[in-house]
């Protein structure tokens, strides 16, 4: 069984670890833009000093960077296949068991009904 897939079911079914992954994944998307900002010159004087053997190794950060965020967010959103009929972690929090804020789907579900009788007064 390739690493990948051990990954994939260990964070299926340990929900903590899917939910490391996950805000691994956007706290590195996060540092990734605010390096980017915060040394913006510091790191084109740099890749001015020799263009060439610098744009390969930015080119080499950007690419282990990008698959480092694609990486940990997959993992941590990772989905059951549909031949594992015993996974029960699909999409956790969303419709199975409990909602991510209850309160406010069934304020979202209440929005557009008339609710009592000064809703039904025509102005």
């Amino acid at each position: 069984m390739p690493i990948c897939q051990r990954l994939k079911k260990v964070c299926l079914e340990h929900e903590w670890l899917a939910n490391a992954f996950a805000f691994t994944g956007v706290a590195l998307f996060l540092v990734t833009i605010w390096i980017g900002i915060e040394y913006h010159f510091d790191i084109v004087d740099w890749w001015r000093g020799n263009a060439l053997f610098h744009g390969l190794i930015l080119g080499a950060i950007a690419i282990v960077d990008a698959l480092l965020i694609f990486g940990c967010l997959c993992l941590g959103f990772s989905e059951c296949t549909e031949e594992d009929k015993n996974c029960i972690h699909a999409f956790r929090g969303r419709g199975a068991g409990k909602p991510l804020f209850p309160e406010m789907w069934g304020w979202i579900d209440r929005l557009g009904h008339k609710h009592g009788p000064r809703d039904q007064k025509e102005f």
